[in-house]
């Protein structure tokens, strides 16, 4: 019997995980919601303090849990209040779950990442591999500098701590269905922002597939960093098989509004403004070949589950220069 414990079992993904464990005869899952006040702090910061993190590392060695998973980012499924809660929560909470699993002789921590934590570039190959390095600091998206952060130190704390496997999954950003993601709150705009002159290559993975994914990770006995994405496609076509029209904005619009003091015309894009220029595409060949994980869904069909009856028409794209 393989005990499993999920940090933010609650949780849009980790509740996925959880229904999906709970049908393995061989597999026992404990949890814990995201945020819950038994275990954090609730003074905005949102840490396991000392007294805490003891007794939590303590049962979890009473309950022999095998392999700890940790769900619980802040900004994933809804925005975070603060960019102090949201650092705090993320890369420092990571942090201490680590040393705490450490303490009570978890044998496995799967953790969470993101797929773009490589950045936008020009350069980029056409296929990235988890191997790429070093990861650059972001420097716009709070999340996605939180997830390289924790990334950075997961792989500090793997070559310290070489009786634990520490597994990251990077995955894409979460589409479909019910879910929702940062990715998903711009792409259901009703017109969403892009840069004049750019059409990047973007990736999306459904909620069912993400989940499937962390099933594979879990039970599997292996260890290192996975690429969760399914098929890329231009921006441009993702937004319009939503059913929507992107709004084109002028590049030089963008730098006018915030000389004017203007509203940012691309303040909802969730990520560094490079992502409208350039892609950002995994290769998941690995997750694939040693996981046996493969997207089930599309990025098209998932893409035209969102449009709600809207049916794009040709030409009407909107060009923004003005609005400022």
């Amino acid at each position: 019997m393989t005990t499993v414990f999920i940090n933010g079992i609650n949780n849009q993904l980790g509740s996925r995980v959880a229904r999906g464990l709970q049908t393995s005869a061989t597999v026992r899952v404990l949890g814990r919601a995201a945020c819950d006040p038994t275990i954090m702090h609730t003074h905005g910061d949102l840490l396991i303090n000392d007294r805490e993190a003891r007794s939590m590392a303590g049962w979890l060695h009473d309950e022999q849990v095998q392999v700890f998973v940790h769900l619980d980012m802040m900004g994933e499924d809804v925005p975070a209040a603060s960019r102090e809660a949201e650092l705090q929560h993320n890369v420092l909470g990571t942090m201490q779950i680590l040393g705490i699993c450490a303490a009570a002789g978890v044998q496995r921590v799967v953790l969470r990442s993101s797929s773009l934590v490589y950045g936008a570039y020009a350069s980029n190959p056409s296929f990235i591999l988890e191997n790429q390095q070093p990861l650059p600091r972001l420097r716009r998206s709070s999340l996605l500098r939180d997830y390289s952060e924790i990334d950075t130190f997961a792989a500090q704390f793997a070559a310290s701590h070489p009786t634990m496997e520490v597994t990251v999954l990077r995955c894409a950003g979460i589409v479909g269905d019910t879910a929702r993601s940062p990715l998903s709150d711009y792409l259901q705009q009703s017109a969403p922002p892009m840069i004049f002159g750019f059409n990047p290559l973007v990736q999306i993975v459904h909620p069912d597939d993400a989940a499937d994914a962390w099933m594979r990770a879990i039970l599997a006995p292996t260890a290192g960093v996975f690429h969760i994405a399914a098929n890329s496609l231009p921006l441009v076509k993702a937004i319009r098989l939503t059913g929507r029209q992107p709004t084109l904005i002028a590049e030089p619009m963008i730098e006018l509004a915030r000389w004017m003091g203007r509203p940012n015309p691309l303040k909802r894009w969730p990520y560094d403004r490079d992502f409208l220029r350039h892609p950002c595409v995994v290769d998941t060949q690995r997750a694939q070949a040693v996981l046996g994980w493969q997207a089930r869904h599309t990025a098209e069909a998932i893409l035209r589950s969102l449009s709600g009856g809207r049916r794009a028409t040709p030409g009407q794209t909107r060009l923004h220069m003005q609005e400022l």
